[in-house]
């Protein structure tokens, strides 16, 4: 897990200069952690953010009494809805390694073409048809079952990323990261 951002707070410092000094600190944290990502393939930085996502949602919940009406709580759902999605796409990246795994007994040169076919995207009959013909041997019909799922999880994991940069281009459009602090009462 990516450490925290070290904050410095004034002993007996107003709630509401805590909240500002914490809060920036935790969005500053998500900021630098999206900046981070490059593309989908980098699973630790989606990871890192993942968690600066939930730190700084707690902060929001933790500081709620900081803010006018319920805008700290719908910041929280909001940010809430970013960790949901990097959440999915990290356990997706975790049933890939153990489904890889798996496969582990799979001669090396039919593997890494196999996982190749099974990560690009291509139409369901298209792929089965190409795996079919990489895959043979003692225990095909069960490698050939191992990389159709990962090749669905693949696709998944596609779409929940697609999903983030969505989102992330939403926040970005609206200013939504830079509009907490001004929020604070």
């Amino acid at each position: 897990m990516a450490p925290a951002r070290k904050i410095a707070l004034r002993c007996r410092a107003p709630l509401l200069e805590t909240a500002r000094t914490i809060l920036g600190a935790r969005i500053e944290d998500v900021e630098d952690r999206r900046a981070a990502i490059t593309g989908p393939t980098n699973p630790e930085a989606l990871h890192a953010l993942r968690i600066a996502a939930k730190r700084l949602r707690y902060s929001l919940e933790t500081f709620d009494v900081c803010f006018p009406g319920n805008d700290a709580l719908i910041a929280a759902d909001r940010v809430r809805a970013l960790q949901d999605i990097l959440g999915r796409i990290h356990d997706l990246d975790v049933l890939d390694g153990l489904l890889v795994d798996r496969l582990a007994l799979m001669d090396d040169e039919s593997r890494r073409p196999a996982l190749e076919v099974a990560r690009t995207p291509a139409d369901d009959e298209s792929r089965r048809r190409l795996l079919t013909d990489i895959v043979s041997g003692r225990d095909a019909s069960a490698r050939l079952g191992l990389l159709l799922i990962i090749a669905a999880k693949a696709d998944e994991r596609r779409m929940h990323y697609a999903q983030f940069e969505t989102l992330w281009q939403e926040w970005e459009t609206a200013g939504f990261l830079g509009g907490i602090q001004q929020r604070l009462s």
